[in-house]
């Protein structure tokens, strides 16, 4: 048991460092894609700096003109582990170590959930790469929330399974804490699709009454745990652009031509040539590449019909039907029209596709490992997905990205080494799976096995080193030192030379106007949008702002305009102005403000700092209320005449609100535990 159980994590750390042994090298960070770089490392270095100075970063001035960054839940800074590395670590050592535990949970998750099954190690090793390093996670390495929770996924899945075998607390509050996990690392989507299947697999393995308990104490629990995120991101939400725009839940669907990338690599080109996006704009490299292995298809297509457990043979019937409807949602009539929430509030559904990956490592992994025949009349329920396919052309035949799909991939196709390849992965396959399928010889099963094993690895290893070429970068390409400019530091400045872009401001120590969040404020972007600021993500979308435009925006965002750490548009603007008396003493500093004010009448403060429920403000000691509307883009409030001290604090009500329901919930949830051990048992 426990050299199986070591063997395990051998062959995991192997298959890890076969991808990403890179991550040892100090000089190296896991790149990816341009989200790593204008989302991710901004925030963790921006959390790392605070946290060394003796902060917590609950509110930011260096993008949008002010920010909550920790009720941005993609920021991870309310993720207890993900912050504790940080700190320890730093921001890129932190997220390489996060990403190489996340990986190993999940992976031996995943070997502890195939034994349970009947599966082996040789299986393990199958259902470990072509889960783990299929084309789809590989390409979505940019993506650090999303990768850290479907790593994962298996995770849950064995925790339901230890549910159904044991009927008790344990697993169901485990997978509580996982679930909490993955959504203080922030991809939604990603733990809804994960809780989703969770959900399908106790609904298919326990009876309906003991699925349901399960399900609703799973899911009370894990709000409870995240209400400390949830309250402020509600708040956060409701202020968004995301929220007054909405968002498509049809884009990012895949089209039902593009099934093709889940057997040919590099259907639309290589890095250097690849023209998914002259195709449609949805179709981004890691949207659309999902291969996970020809030869892994092909085992998985006869391994799903072996399956004896029926239970688990339906759940990985029903993870392929999720992935069909919520895959190509967009081509699917009635249903891309109209979905209920919160399916409606995702878009690029393709990513769904993990469901239908985990299906068939699980399918392939217990192939490899049994010695038992497929049925042969479940063989034709594999029609069924085709027959939806084609379904879907032939409602969707005059649809544009299906035409240009066709158009552009029958252009490519063209005979090549990669399709000799591909020919040749087909033929070995097949042939292994035909003598393991008719031989009643024990070591020419085990041989077949071996065999296959052998040609998945090589097939995903092959194909998959390819996708390596920009996974690393180094560390001073991804993050400049640009924390010891401190030019213009606790200083509101426009800086349109790109220093700025994205959340790239961050890095700095100068207040700033750009930022990149799905929970970008909506005043903000319209209030600059009014003054000749076309985007607040991309300064290249700005390119012809002149001088009066900049002299513009800097006096509505009270901003000095800075390119080369030269001032070229000065407003001459306080953070305070007052419409009687003097302002002094004014202490700038992120999250609080103070100034003394002196005026022989009532006065009207108007200030530069952007509206947000989290700011308290109080004169000569007592608290006051603010006067601007709520939908205000910058505070406001009065004072009376006097000499008075003024200060602004922001204090994250809400999230200590949610952390103290939350504890008192917890607290009354494992108590219940103890009290009703057999709550789940039948009756």
């Amino acid at each position: 048991m426990k050299n199986t159980a070591l063997w395990a994590v051998g062959l995991s750390i192997v298959a890890y460092l076969l991808f990403f042994s890179s991550v040892l090298d100090p000089n190296l960070t896991i790149y990816s894609g341009k989200d790593s770089v204008f989302l991710h490392y901004p925030f963790r270095f921006y959390l790392h700096e605070k946290l060394t100075n003796g902060e917590f970063p609950f509110w930011t001035e260096r993008i949008f003109m002010g920010f909550p960054i920790y009720a941005d839940v993609e920021s991870g800074y309310l993720n207890l582990i993900n912050v504790l590395l940080v700190a320890l670590t730093g921001p890129i050592w932190s997220y390489k170590i996060l990403h190489f535990l996340a990986y190993l949970l999940g992976s031996l998750s995943l070997f502890h959930f195939l034994k349970q099954k009947g599966g082996n190690l040789l299986g393990f090793w199958v259902a470990n790469l072509v889960y783990f390093f299929s084309f789809f996670l590989l390409y979505h390495q940019q993506h650090f929330n999303m990768i850290l929770t479907f790593y994962t996924l298996p995770t849950a899945i064995l925790l339901a399974n230890g549910f159904v075998l044991s009927k008790s607390w344990k697993p169901l509050l485990l997978a509580i804490c996982i679930f909490a996990f993955q959504f203080y690392l922030g991809s939604i989507q990603a733990v809804f699709i994960t809780i989703m299947a969770y959900c399908v697999f106790l609904l298919l393995h326990v009876d309906k009454k003991c699925a349901l308990k399960a399900i609703v104490t799973t899911v009370f629990g894990f709000i409870v745990l995240i209400l400390p995120t949830v309250l402020p991101t509600a708040d956060l939400f409701l202020n968004s652009q995301r929220q007054t725009v909405g968002v498509s839940f049809t884009e990012g669907s895949f089209s039902p031509l593009s099934v093709v990338n889940l057997v040919v690599p590099f259907a639309f080109g290589s890095d250097k040539n690849y023209f998914g996006t002259a195709i449609d704009e949805d179709y981004l490299k890691h949207e659309t590449y999902v291969y996970f292995g020809l030869s892994a298809l092909l085992v998985a297509l006869v391994g799903m019909h072996q399956v004896s457990d029926q239970k688990l043979r339906n759940f990985l019937y029903c993870a392929v039907a999720l992935f069909l409807v919520l895959g190509f949602i967009r081509y699917i009539p009635l249903l891309n029209k109209t979905l209920p929430f919160p399916f409606d509030a995702f878009r690029y559904w393709g990513r769904s596709v993990v469901l239908l990956l985990f299906a068939v490592a699980v399918a392939a992994g217990s192939f490899v490992s049994s010695s038992k025949k497929p049925v042969i009349r479940r063989l034709a329920t594999n029609l069924i997905p085709l027959a939806f396919i084609t379904l879907l052309l032939v409602v969707n035949v005059n649809d544009k990205t299906i035409v240009n799909t066709y158009k552009y991939f029958v252009h490519r196709t063209q005979l090549s080494t990669q399709l000799l390849i591909l020919a040749a992965i087909f033929i070995v396959t097949s042939a292994a799976i035909f003598v393991r399928w008719f031989s009643n010889s024990k070591k020419v099963l085990s041989a077949a096995s071996v065999c296959l094993a052998a040609i998945i690895t090589v097939d995903l290893i092959y194909f998959g080193f390819q996708t390596l070429d920009d996974m690393f970068r180094p560390g001073l390409g991804i993050a400049p030192l640009a924390q010891q400019d401190n030019s213009f530091a606790n200083k509101r400045v426009i800086n349109p030379d790109g220093d700025f872009e994205r959340n790239k401001g961050l890095y700095y120590k100068q207040w700033g106007i750009f930022g990149y969040s799905q929970f970008a404020p909506g005043a903000v972007i319209a209030g600059l949008s009014r003054v000749g600021l076309n985007s607040i993500k991309d300064v290249y979308s700005n390119a012809d702002l002149t001088w009066e435009i900049l002299s513009n925006i800097g006096k509505y965002a009270g901003a000095d305009s800075v390119t080369k750490n030269k001032i070229v548009a000065q407003v001459n603007t306080k953070f305070l102005e007052a419409s009687a008396g003097e302002i002094s003493n004014i202490v700038l500093e992120e999250g609080h403000i103070s100034a003394t004010i002196m005026s022989g009448a009532d006065a009207h403060i108007n200030t530069f700092v952007r509206n947000d429920p989290g700011w308290k403000l109080t004169v000569d000691g007592r608290n006051q209320s603010f006067t601007n509307q709520k939908s205000a883009l910058f505070l406001e409030f009065n004072l009376g005449a006097g000499n008075h001290q003024v200060e602004l604090t922001y204090i994250p009500t809400k999230f200590y609100i949610g952390v103290f329901l939350a504890a008192a919930l917890g607290v009354t949830l494992v108590w219940q535990s103890k009290i009703n051990p057999g709550f789940f048992k039948h009756e």
